[in-house]
């Protein structure tokens, strides 16, 4: 009898029928294995298409000349061996890469042009174009020299780092969704394949007293394993071939089609394998494995905590992105520290429903005491779906995290180094000598707050030494910045840096209102002196008085009253250039004679605009004496004008005063980190900034990571008025307005009346395309963890509907109702289910400060270290995710309360586990 058992089992027919019998499991677990195949080919085919796809698109989307590089040499110097030699050493410094060398004559201009053929460029070749781009210039050059050398234009080699620093993006995140789709699979196979176990658990008990070995029934799982497993990973990948071709185009390589389903295959026949091997082994009278795991789920969680922490020191020590790929360890941080954080949940579970379960028990209500216990006795079978439903969410607040974060960083980084959507930047002298000088007036016009208007703020740049660091200065309406700049407020505090430098308002005396065609301004001229009796009227003093003033927005211009002879009243007028409304922020006085005056003096009075009388008693006024070297008198008067003790004949051009209303004669700055640390500058210090064009005093107000519209390099910001005023207070001339930006990349040229201006826009061509291709891996990990998490909850729904249906019938005898029965089956999984949502959103909001920084500054390469990165989050994106996960899951428990209620309801010992997970019976 027992040689015919051992026959029975021994046979094919047996072990087919044995998994007929768990069809639905079976088909649950080839549907899981499909998923994860296609999820790990969808995820390596980004990894090994999306950075070639985006290379080609970045250069085809560069301009020619960022492209390119083009050295030019004189045509009638070279000879035709030195043109065969330069065509040599083209081809020797770019090796392999696929580049176009175009070599053209213009006149006695001789050029070679070398750009990358975009369409054949690989990943691979960036390395070998970057060389290229940046030693063949000086190559060609030596080659050259007895022609007289070669001049190099084009930024190729700058635009070929950014897109080889860009793919490293790309490169360091698709790690994070392949390890947590492998990690993610291979415990949703496993959970299905303990269900198959638990389904099984009499069966093996029964066959193993009938003579089957431990190696039988383990070496008949991994063939079952592999029967299920095979097609399915082919399926799979398939499919994913399939999506991925028309989006990113064919593989490049064999690795990346095969590698992912043979990897899904492993892990899922190992999986099942796993859960089949105690089952075989364990005494016939064991623990039921049912009771088992929370220790099991602990162990790993210290493991991984532990080499999490690894992970992470090695992660946060990579100087690069380019370092941190050639570190295994911390290209593995984000995985290890996801999956250890959602461990460290499913560990907790345990504990935490045994202390549940004691404050639970000591109310009256025998429901909410049993919910208690069940969760702490089942905390091995939940464990998984726990940590599945963790990992999703946390991997989901990464992935949100990450992905809004590098996008607002990338945004952010170029929208202030160019200053604004737009920068307007209009030829013109350096220094201010006129009304012609000032931005068009339809620029004026929309800096005065027209609401046809974009928002747009003039600018004033130059620059200057500071301790021999060469210090770039820019001039903007600090009230601007947040419409200008709009950017983290990390980046760039806009409300504190306006307190700071623009405290205090323009002193002088404001011209009445706008205009939009001008003004005319009228004023009592009052002069006297003393000079010698019988001068001829010809050689008598005159005086003359500029009228510097700025206009709201900072843009200034001298307005110039005719000369006119000292001596008694004279009635002026001028006219004022259009917009304002103007304020007189400063006068050069000027006297000019023949002969010796002494005790001149000269007053503006009764000044009017438009015949409106403008007030001036409330301004101070005193000369600035050394800002012409003059012999002015220092009182303070009421009025704009000054006093000269003497004229001297011999003056070249006269004596000249500088006149200011009374008050500090620098100007308040924010000055950049770079300028700080390199000068050692701090706040309330001040400092003379010496240009070549024109030079101020700037006091310290406030440090600040970045200028706008710079590289992060040492520079300074200031209010314009103010910035305006202190020029006028240590130079003969200011500098000219020269820029204009706009909080609207639309320029309107025509309205605004732009001719032969320069309009430079923030540019994230380059880059955006590897970040978005980051976000697509971090989300399809996201994704993918929360489906596999679904799956895991469903089959541990079934496998608790199996363990609790005894407890049916002792409920009901205990008179507990079959609502109640249903609510105390649902509490159970779906407590379970919320602390790991909660768990998942506090790992996520842990994890993502330590990793999305770090991706962020990646994909933006060019952003100065000083600018810092913040954390921003896509909630919608988030939300989407979790939304999906709860109402997937909600819908599983919904089923298992109508489930039981109507097992409770029917026939003893039905719970309708088959219509929620076939073949758990």
């Amino acid at each position: 009898m027992v040689r015919d058992e051992e026959m029975a089992i021994s046979g094919e027919p047996f072990w087919r029928a044995r998994s007929a019998r768990r069809r639905p499991l079976l088909l649950a677990i080839g549907a899981t294995v499909f998923v994860l195949a296609a999820l790990l080919s969808a995820a390596a085919g980004l990894w090994g298409r999306a950075p070639t796809s985006e290379v080609r698109h970045a250069l085809t989307s560069a301009s020619f000349t960022e492209r390119s590089e083009t050295v030019t040499a004189h045509e009638s110097r070279v000879t035709a061996a030195q043109r065969d030699h330069v065509d040599a050493v083209i081809a020797r410094d770019f090796g392999s890469a696929p580049v176009h060398v175009a070599r053209t004559t213009s006149g006695d201009a001789l050029r070679w042009t070398v750009t990358p053929v975009a369409s054949k460029v690989l990943p691979s070749d960036l390395a070998a174009l970057q060389h290229g781009f940046t030693v063949f210039g000086p190559n060609v050059d030596d080659a050259l020299t007895p022609a007289g050398g070669a001049t190099t234009i084009g930024s190729g080699a700058t635009t070929i780092a950014t897109i080889a620093q860009a793919v490293q993006v790309v490169e360091q995140t698709i790690v994070v969704p392949l390890g947590i789709l492998a990690v993610a699979g291979a415990v949703a196979v496993a959970m299905l394949g303990h269900l198959l176990v638990v389904a099984r658990t009499t069966e093996d008990r029964l066959l193993r007293l009938r003579g089957a070995s431990p190696g039988r029934m383990v070496g008949q799982a991994l063939l079952e394993g592999v029967a299920v497993a095979v097609p399915s990973v082919i399926a799979g990948a398939l499919v994913a071939q399939l999506a991925l071709a028309p989006l990113l185009g064919l593989p490049v390589g064999v690795a990346e089609v095969a590698v992912p389903p043979l990897a899904a295959l492993v892990l899922a026949v190992l999986a099942l394998v796993a859960t089949a091997v105690p089952a075989a082994v364990r005494p016939l009278a064991g623990d039921d494995a049912r009771r088992r795991g929370a220790s099991t789920v602990g162990l790993i969680a210290i493991v991984l905590v532990v080499l999490g922490a690894i992970c992470t020191w090695r992660y946060q020590e990579a100087a690069d992105a380019a370092s941190l790929i050639r570190d295994p360890l911390a290209l593995a941080a984000p995985t290890v520290v996801l999956c250890a954080l959602a461990a460290v949940a499913a560990a907790l579970l345990a504990p935490l429903g045994r202390l549940v379960a004691a404050r639970l028990a000591r109310g009256r209500e025998l429901g909410t005491a049993l919910t208690g216990r069940q969760i702490a006795q089942s905390s091995g079978i939940l464990a998984a779906p726990v940590l599945l439903v963790a990992l999703a969410v946390a991997t989901g607040t990464l992935a949100a995290g990450a992905t809004a974060t590098s996008e607002s960083f990338l945004d952010d980084a170029a929208r202030l180094a160019n200053g604004g959507a737009a920068r307007i930047t209009v030829s013109g002298d350096p220094l201010l000598s006129s009304s012609q000088d000032l931005l068009p007036a339809g620029l004026r016009r929309a800096a005065s707050g027209d609401p046809s208007s974009a928002p747009v703020a003039p600018v004033l740049r130059s620059s200057g030494m500071i301790s021999n660091v060469a210090t770039g200065v820019v001039g903007v309406r600090a009230s601007e910045l947040p419409t200008i700049v709009p950017v983290n407020e990390r980046r760039l505090d806009s409300a504190g840096i306006e307190s700071a430098i623009a405290s205090r308002t323009l002193p002088g005396v404001v011209l009445g209102s706008a205009a939009t065609s001008g003004s005319t301004l009228t004023a009592a001229l009052e002069s006297s002196g003393t000079w010698a009796t019988g001068t001829p009227a010809a050689s008598a003093p005159t005086a003359t008085i500029t009228l510097w003033v700025v206009d709201p927005a900072g843009d200034a211009a001298p307005v110039s009253l005719p000369q006119t002879p000292v001596g008694g009243d004279n009635t002026l007028s001028v006219r004022l250039p259009s917009g304002g409304p103007w304020t007189v922020a400063a006068a050069d006085v000027g006297v000019q004679s023949d002969v010796i005056a002494t005790n001149v003096t000269v007053a503006l009075k009764d000044l009017k605009v438009d015949g409106k009388a403008v007030a001036t008693s409330s301004a101070k006024w005193a000369a600035r004496p050394d800002i012409f070297g003059d012999r002015a008198s220092t009182n303070t008067t009421t009025t704009i004008g000054a006093g000269l003790p003497m004229v001297d004949p011999e003056s070249v051009g006269g004596e000249l005063v500088r006149v200011m209303p009374v008050g500090p004669a620098s100007a308040p700055v924010a000055i950049s980190q770079s300028l700080a640390d390199q000068t050692g500058l701090k706040v309330g210090d001040t400092t003379a900034v010496d240009g070549q064009v024109a030079s101020f005093t700037a006091k310290v107000a406030r440090i600040i990571p970045v200028v706008p519209g710079t590289s992060g390099s040492a520079a300074m910001l200031a209010d314009l008025p103010l910035l305006q005023a202190a020029y006028f207070a240590g130079s003969q001339q200011p500098p000219t307005v020269l820029e204009a930006w706009t909080a609207d990349p639309v320029v309107d040229r025509a309205g605004w009346g732009l001719h032969g201006v320069t309009i430079t826009r923030p540019s994230t061509v380059l880059e955006a395309g590897f970040v978005r291709a980051s976000a697509t891996a971090l989300w399809l990990a996201a994704a993918g963890a929360a489906a596999f998490a679904a799956l895991t909850v469903a089959a541990t729904v079934a496998a608790l509907q199996r363990d609790r249906r005894p407890e049916i019938e002792v409920l009901r005898t205990l008179g507990v109702e079959s609502r109640r029965q249903a609510g105390i089956r649902v509490a159970e999984s779906g407590g379970a289910v919320a602390f790991a949502l909660i768990a998942g959103g506090l790992a996520g909001m842990l994890a993502t400060p330590l990793i999305a920084p770090a991706v962020a500054r990646t994909s933006a390469p060019a952003a100065p270290d000083a600018l810092p990165v913040g954390i921003a989050i896509d909630g919608l994106g988030l939300a989407i995710l979790v939304g999906a996960l709860a109402v997937a899951v909600a819908g599983l428990l919904a089923g298992q309360y109508r489930l039981t209620r109507r097992a409770a309801e029917g026939s003893r010992g039905a719970d309708g586990t088959n219509d929620l997970l076939g073949g758990v019976s």
